[in-house]
């Protein structure tokens, strides 16, 4: 398990859809404020139509959760900012 807060920590899928899933989120401290980041990694169970359905779907899928959380994620940041102020 991967818990060093205030740095980082990890999620690890244990039952679901996925054969692997590890969730790395990392946040920097900087000058502008904190940077966070993620790494994803997941394996899909294996077989020709596992990885025809990830090219048609679940890699746009992927993509649109991570692309819909960082939106949300600043929006809040900058509502945050604006309540400092």
């Amino acid at each position: 398990m991967n818990y060093h807060p205030p740095e980082e920590f990890t999620d690890i899928l244990i039952q679901g859809p996925y054969r692997f899933w590890q969730h790395i989120h990392r946040f920097e401290i900087m000058k502008q404020g904190t940077f966070m980041t993620d790494e994803v990694h997941y394996c899909i169970p294996c077989s020709l139509m596992g990885a025809l359905v990830h090219t048609l779907l679940i890699k746009k899928q992927l993509m649109d959760i991570f692309c819909y959380r960082a939106a949300k994620i600043r929006a809040w940041a900058d509502q945050q900012k604006k309540s400092v102020s």
